[in-house]
Formats: C-alpha cells, sequence, structure tokens
C-alpha cells in the first residue's frame, strides 16, 4: 500500500497524478480485479457505468474510461477536431501549458489558437477577433469570416468604477458589490481607496474602486472605449530594473531593493482590462492591478501657439486705446473684452482709428448727428497725432462724449475740416 502524507510543506496542483490514489480508490481497483470478466467495456462494471452516466444526463451514453485527465483531453478534443482545425483556448489553459502536445498528437496536426481573457476566462470579444481575422477563399476571392458576436448575448464583467461622489470621513477602506438592475450578473467586487493623508484637501474620500473580482454576465449596453487611470501597485516584488518590460507600459519608478515603486499609463483605449506582467529575468514578485475609467487621461501640454493675439501683448484697440487684458473670440471672428461674453462687453478692433470711428456713442441725440460729431473728432485725432508728439495720448471722443463730464462748448482753436456730408462706408451705416 502506498503511504499518503497528510501534512506537507508544499501542495502541489499541477496534475491530479502528483499524489499517490487514496485508499477508497485502490481498494475498488482490489475488489473490481478479482475474477475474469469480458474486456473492451462488456465488463459488469464498465456496463454500470454506463448506465449510471445515462441516469445523469437522461439519454443513453456510452462512457470511456481513461488513465489521466490528459488523455481525456486529448482524445476528447480529437473527436471534435478535424486535423486542420483549430482550437481555441485560453493561452494559460492546461491543454496548452501542461499537457505536452497532448492535443496536436492526438488530434493529428489541430492548432492550439491562445486568447487572452480576464480570471482564465476567454471573452466574447476575444474570441470574435480572432475568428474574424481568419480569411478564406470564396470563388478565387479572399473574404473574412463572419462575425459571431452577433449571437452573443450582451454581457460582461466590470472593468472600473467612476465615482461621482468621494463621499467624506472614511477611515478603512470598504468593500464595494454591484447589482444590475435585472438581476443577472455576478461575482464583480472590490475594494475602495481612500486618501489617508491628513494634510490632504481629499482626507476621508474615495479616491478609486481597486477591482478585486470583475465577475461576469453583467447586461451592457453599447461597448465604449476605457482607459487606465491609474496603476496600484500592490506588491513591488524585488530584482527589477528600469529596463524590464510591460506589454502597454513603463515601469516608472524603482528603489534600491528593485522593488517597483510606480507604473506610468498610457493614453491607449482598452475594452478588457490590459495585461500587466512584468517580463523580467531578475525579478518576481510584483503584483500591479490597473484602475479604469470612461475619461480619457488630459494629456501633457507641449506647446500652445497663439495665432490671434498680435505681439508686444497688444489684443487690439478700444476706444482709441490700447488693450492688452482678456478678451473672447466670437463666432464671427469679433473679438470683444472680457474672458467671457457679458452684455457689457466692448469690441476691440485692430487699430485706433477704426476703434474710434465705430464707437458707438452715448446721449440720446440722433444717429445721424452722433455719427457726424465722431467724424469731426476723428479727424481733430488724426490732425493732432501728426502735428504733435506726446507721451501721453487722451482720447478725444471719451472726452466729448462721456455722459460724467460736460462738455467745453468753445470750439477748438484749428477747426476741423468739413466732414463729408454722408458718413464713410467704413465708418458703419445708421441705424447701428
Amino acid at each position: 500500500m502506498a503511504t499518503i502524507k497528510t501534512k506537507r510543506d508544499r501542495v502541489k496542483f499541477a496534475s491530479d497524478n502528483v499524489t499517490g490514489a487514496c485508499p477508497e480508490v485502490l481498494d475498488a481497483i482490489l475488489k473490481a480485479n478479482d475474477g475474469d470478466r469480458t474486456p473492451y467495456g462488456n465488463d459488469d462494471l464498465s456496463k454500470s457505468l454506463q448506465d449510471k452516466f445515462s441516469e445523469i444526463f437522461e439519454k443513453e451514453v456510452i462512457v470511456f474510461p481513461t488513465s489521466s485527465g490528459t488523455a481525456a483531453n486529448a482524445l476528447a478534443l480529437s473527436t471534435m477536431t478535424p486535423s486542420f482545425g483549430n482550437i481555441y483556448c485560453h493561452r494559460l489553459s492546461h491543454i496548452n501549458v501542461d499537457e505536452c502536445g497532448a492535443p496536436e498528437f492526438y488530434t493529428g496536426g489541430a492548432k492550439l489558437v491562445n486568447l487572452n481573457g480576464i480570471n482564465g476566462k476567454i471573452t466574447a470579444e476575444e474570441l470574435d477577433k480572432s475568428i474574424s481575422e481568419t480569411e478564406v477563399v470564396v470563388d478565387g476571392e479572399t473574404q473574412p469570416v463572419g462575425s459571431i458576436l452577433e449571437d452573443v448575448k450582451t454581457t460582461g464583467s466590470i472593468l472600473g468604477v467612476d465615482i461621482t461622489y468621494p463621499g467624506e470621513g472614511y477611515t478603512s477602506e470598504p468593500l464595494v458589490s454591484f447589482v444590475d438592475n435585472c438581476d443577472q450578473g455576478y461575482g464583480a467586487y472590490g475594494r475602495a481607496m481612500i486618501d489617508k493623508d491628513p494634510n490632504s484637501p481629499t482626507f476621508g474620500q474615495l479616491t478609486g474602486v481597486l477591482m478585486l473580482s470583475e465577475g461576469e454576465n453583467y447586461p451592457t449596453g453599447e461597448q465604449t472605449d476605457v482607459f487606465v487611470n491609474q496603476i496600484v501597485v500592490e506588491k513591488g516584488g524585488s530584482g527589477y530594473k528600469l529596463d524590464d518590460k510591460i506589454d502597454d507600459f513603463e515601469i516608472c519608478g524603482i528603489d534600491e531593493n528593485g522593488s517597483i515603486t510606480k507604473v506610468c499609463t498610457n493614453d491607449k483605449a482598452y475594452r478588457i482590462l490590459p495585461s500587466l506582467g512584468v517580463k523580467s529575468y531578475t525579478g518576481s514578485g510584483a503584483i500591479l492591478t490597473p484602475i479604469m475609467t470612461r475619461k480619457r487621461r488630459q494629456s501633457e501640454v507641449i506647446q500652445v501657439i497663439d495665432c490671434i493675439t498680435p505681439r508686444n501683448n497688444i489684443v487690439g484697440y478700444v476706444n482709441g486705446k490700447e488693450y492688452n487684458g482678456p478678451f473672447h473670440v466670437m463666432p464671427n471672428g469679433q473679438k470683444m473684452t472680457g474672458a467671457v461674453h457679458t452684455e457689457s462687453d466692448d469690441i476691440i478692433y485692430n487699430t485706433p482709428q477704426e476703434s474710434l470711428r465705430n464707437r458707438s456713442p452715448r446721449g440720446s441725440s440722433s444717429t445721424r448727428i452722433k455719427l457726424r460729431s465722431i467724424q469731426q473728432l476723428v479727424q481733430e485725432s488724426e490732425q493732432t497725432q501728426t502735428t504733435e508728439s506726446t507721451d501721453t495720448y487722451t482720447d478725444p471722443v471719451d472726452d466729448a462724449m462721456d455722459m460724467d463730464t460736460d462738455i467745453d462748448p468753445t470750439p477748438p482753436s484749428t477747426p476741423p475740416s468739413t466732414p463729408p456730408s454722408t458718413p464713410p462706408s467704413s465708418g458703419g451705416g445708421y441705424g447701428y
């Protein structure tokens, strides 16, 4: 009899053949070995096995016992897969990692096609992508194989949580469970992360949700892209180097022991959780978990080009004076004062003359009289600028049209030239 150890320093789960058979199995084998029987499935024990399985499956079945799980998998695949076929499996599946070519051997050469997936589960999207990329030749033309997603129920796992209200006063990290309105999904839960820094303005608030299990079968609407908001280093491991590789990411921080301290995010869109396995010849033990969000990360501003503001910070002219304050641009391209639009904004013009010519005067007199008065003042201003050189510019329009200032009735010492009988076309028209 084999000696069965009940305590071990390590327990191996790589195969059902690691340990010896239990006493109950050995006793059953010894009893079945007594006497002579008709071989090849015609013995009473084999018939009772088929009767039992037929009872379980509620139909007549034929059972073929095998000596190992590998033999069972390989023989089962050989009955369903032609030698030129594909076997779609998870990249970490037992038939791919542990069965040492047995599936390919017993199928006569069928190809194992590796797929990604969370927790060893193949997603419909991954399977569809792999199948749809396969091409066939029909009537001499290469055509892609059709999508299978049309026949697959739209369900999914929960990849991340966007926090709409962070709360306050949390002292420990609460567990987060998920319930859908259709009560179809199951298995998803996470751990809320909180800000534990007393000096932080968000102290005691939720900062993110770390998904511990994504679950499955949750109803989904139209699929949308998600992005990596943060990569949490749950365990940094040891022995890593900065040039060690992670599929879509870069290691941005390592301490003196080679423990990973920071992994930089990217701007790539995902439909499944990204792989965070570190490819390293020296490091081990790192556990990295992404936190996903539907909001695209704000990219770093590399260069700002201002095509609106002129040189020397002069935006334009308002009432004949230089203006370099805040401004906004209207849909018609007109610049106006103020960072945001209000009813009191002034129009910003490109030249002092244009700003004076188009200024809307105040007062109760008629438009025609106002326009003529402006033309006189504009001409007087132009003559003054050409004959005098001063450091200070005085706006004659402000002096003449300000309602809070008394207008000197004394005419100017140098009378302006006679204005035209009709306003010039560039000075606007009546009714403005």
